[in-house]
């Protein structure tokens, strides 16, 4: 998993646990231990399968489900046919390019087994969108007197919708974020129209973009206070549990306790400077200059 995503999953998910579903029964808690089930041990799961919570266990997850395909790009139109004598035909206009696939969100929350049993969690990882089929060219215009025009492009194919990544036990779902929709097509372009006995023909005009599909949805919705929503990505779909990391402080520095002898000042009758040197408990020093004058 992005670390960055672990890092601010570590950050939000505090105090608060999402209990064992009531399918699965509510018992006395197990004490923890250092042991640990295999959905830590395996960590990241980008392909649907089984784990492991031990009983008293807490595991922290992200998953995010698969994105939509994106829009097939649209056929040209065809160009226009040759009028004889030659007064050459229209070009085809570009097809319009399909729209993106829609993004999918990531979501991260915690799962305490409150059990005095193993639960088995089941694991389904989605699956990204596949692209539309791009659309056929159109043909060109047949030449001669008069010249024909071209045919338009055919429309680019729809993306297909991304599948949902979850986590559930015995059919109870936990947790789910919903693959993203399919990009529409773009637009085929219009044929160009045949060349005339005094013109040329005029180009056809270029097909329209296709449409970005829509973003996926979570569920809970809305999440917990403990879980949190970190985005929509074109990431491929996984799912990956880990345990949170013990917070680690850094030593205080402590500045040692140094006493400083100061200098004799003997009994020269000229002026002197005297330096005192104070160290505070803080650790900070001020220099102090003294002047004495002897009289005579």
């Amino acid at each position: 998993m992005n670390k960055r995503i672990k890092q601010m999953l570590g950050q939000a998910v505090v105090g608060t646990t999402l209990t064992a579903m009531a399918a699965i029964g509510v018992g006395q808690v197990a004490s923890a231990s250092d042991a640990t089930g295999t959905c830590v041990t395996t960590g990241t799961f980008t392909e649907s399968g089984t784990c492991t919570v031990l009983p008293g266990e807490k595991i922290m997850f992200s998953l995010r489900g698969g994105p939509g395909g994106d829009g097939g790009a649209g056929g040209a139109g065809g160009a226009g046919g040759i009028q004889t004598p030659p007064f050459i035909g229209g070009f085809g206009g570009a097809g319009g390019l399909g729209g993106g696939g829609g993004e999918t969100p990531t979501i991260g929350g915690n799962y305490t087994n409150s059990t005095d049993a193993t639960v088995t969690l089941t694991v389904v990882v989605g699956v990204s969108g596949l692209t539309g089929s791009a659309g056929a060219p159109g043909l060109d215009g047949t030449s001669g007197n008069p010249a024909g025009a071209g045919t338009d492009g055919g429309d680019g194919g729809m993306g297909t919708n991304g599948t949902e990544s979850t986590i559930s036990i015995d059919g109870s779902l936990i947790v789910s974020s919903n693959g993203g929709a399919g990009g529409t097509g773009g637009k085929g372009g219009k044929g160009g129209t045949g060349g005339s006995s005094e013109t040329y023909g005029t180009a056809g005009a270029p097909g329209e973009n296709g449409l970005r599909g829509a973003s996926g949805a979570y569920v809970p919705s809305p999440l917990p206070e403990s879980w949190g929503d970190y985005g929509f990505y074109l990431d491929p779909a996984e799912v990956t549990f880990y345990q949170d990391e013990p917070e680690t402080t850094e030593p205080e520095y402590t500045v040692p306790n140094t006493q400083v002898l100061l200098p004799a000042t003997g009994s020269d009758t000229s002026p002197t400077m005297l330096v005192t040197l104070l160290v505070l408990a803080s650790g900070a020093a001020f220099v102090v200059l003294a002047r004495r004058r002897v009289v005579r």
